[in-house]
């Protein structure tokens, strides 16, 4: 089944100008699909294509199972002769583009909705175009010029909740999703989108209950169980996650990229053998898969074989040189080791390829802050808090550098903002404290905090002596 699990997205298919059974072949295929007879699916779309040159929903699907198959290459020069012989033809413009990558992508797909700006569908591929690309305002705007262009089309308002979603409006991706959902029920890309974001938002039960729907849907679609797996990771059920991982292995045995999500749920129920056997059979699949390489990595570094993981972690990289979290783990491997000039270095490294990411931000600033450079983790921390305002962890982060600094106002704000995030918090009301009796002298509100930080149950017994003294000054 190659790389189906993972990269499949099936597509509802109306009818279209051609043969008279058009759906009723797609719909055999998509059956196909479903039974894990990938060749067979294959054929039939090949002819089906053949005979309905304009039908874009078929060939989008067969685009889509070529991909999934591995057969990027021969698609590609499939639909560029097909554009080559009709260069002024938009949707032979817009089936090539929507294979491409990266600027000439965006470069091919902005043509195609400015020669036909009416043109819902060339919106949708442009949006997404641009959301890989990280350009997330352009994405929402684009998707949403789809959904008014055509309000029916359900990829288009999938597209909007993906790319609101990647700016934090959760909400707003949850009605996109829903609204999809009422256009096309059987479109299982849309109920794992909303399952992950149901799991991310704390319902867990709504979550799963997306994916029984899918199942039911689809009951031999590996797919099904992988999201499955990824949603119980989201939910912290780490050893059901791994049962469904283990569950879909069986059903596409020869997909690495399905072994790399085993071995990373086995290694976080500590499965170690297991593990090691997943990640181990995913290179052996596939010896230039990186996140192959990373996963045996993050087992090593999970059993404490450092010099292991940085070498698998550095393959990792050299093989996948823009993905960010190959030179933060191995950050995280050289901090482990205590050479933290490595781990800043690594740091920065995916910091610049991930400028928003907030996680690579304080692990920097830790870094920077150990090895005596505060006042660089402050200027780190301040990005930190700009990007992730609702993080508390910044904010406290940020409190004590500030108060090391010999900053107190700035610590008193930031720990006051993180008791905004989380109030009663006797570890920040403790810390807050002592700037306001130590840093900034101020006696009125250090009493006030020390008797906050008491009736929310703390247990420094030097606060009750601290309290007593300021108490007995007035």
């Amino acid at each position: 089944m190659s790389r189906l699990v993972l990269l499949l997205a099936i597509l509802g298919v109306p009818a279209q100008a051609g043969t008279p059974d058009l759906p009723e072949r797609v719909r055999e295929a998509e059956g196909c699909l479903r039974a894990g007879q990938q060749t067979k699916a294959l054929e039939i779309l090949a002819e089906v294509v053949q005979a309905n040159p304009d039908a874009l929903d078929a060939h989008e699907l067969y685009q889509d199972v070529m991909r999934a198959a591995g057969k990027d290459g021969e698609i590609l020069e499939t639909y560029r002769g097909r554009f080559q012989a009709a260069p002024e033809d938009v949707s032979s413009r817009y089936l090539l583009a929507r294979l491409l990558e990266g600027p000439r992508a965006l470069t091919e797909l902005r043509a195609v909705v400015t020669a036909e700006p009416g043109f819902a569908r060339g919106w949708v591929a442009y949006a997404r175009a641009l959301r890989r690309a990280g350009k997330a305002k352009q994405a929402e705007a684009a998707a949403r010029k789809a959904t008014e262009l055509e309000p029916g089309l359900a990829t288009a308002h999938e597209t909007l909740g993906w790319a609101v979603e990647h700016e934090g409006r959760l909400e707003e991706a949850e009605a996109s999703y829903r609204r999809a959902l009422e256009l096309d029920d059987q479109r299982l890309t849309v109920r794992y989108k909303l399952a992950h974001l149901l799991a991310r938002t704390g319902r867990g039960g709504e979550a799963m209950s997306q994916i029984a729907e899918a199942q039911r849907i689809s009951p031999k679609e590996p797919r099904v169980l992988v999201n499955r797996g990824l949603v119980l990771g989201v939910l912290k059920r780490p050893k059901e996650a791994a049962e469904a991982f283990a569950e879909a292995a069986r059903s596409a045995p020869d997909d690495p990229l399905l072994q790399v999500l085993l071995a990373d749920s086995y290694a976080e129920v500590g499965e170690w053998e297991l593990a090691l056997a997943a990640a181990s059979r995913a290179l052996s699949l596939d010896p230039k898969l990186a996140a192959a390489h990373a996963a045996r990595a993050y087992v090593a570094l999970r059993q404490g074989n450092t010099e292991a993981a940085a070498a698998s972690y550095r393959e990792a990289a050299r093989l996948d040189p823009k993905n960010a979290r190959h030179a933060y783990f191995l950050g995280r491997v050289h901090e482990k080791g205590n050479d933290l000039k490595q781990a800043e270095r690594q740091y920065r490294t995916a910091l610049a390829k991930d400028p928003d990411n907030v996680t690579y931000m304080l692990a920097l600033g830790g870094v920077l802050v150990r090895r005596g450079q505060g006042k660089q983790a402050l200027t780190i921390y301040k990005g930190a808090a700009k990007a992730a305002p609702d993080d508390e962890d910044v904010w406290i982060r940020y409190g004590h550098t500030a108060a090391d600094e010999g900053k107190p106002e700035d610590a008193a704000k930031a720990f006051e903002r993180a008791l905004i995030l989380e109030p009663d918090n006797p570890a920040t009301l403790l810390s807050l404290g002592i700037v306001y009796e130590v840093g900034l002298r101020d006696r009125e509100k250090a009493i006030e905090t020390y008797r906050a930080y008491l009736a929310a149950g703390g247990k420094d017994t030097r606060v009750k002596r601290w309290l007593a003294a300021l108490e007995a000054k007035k």
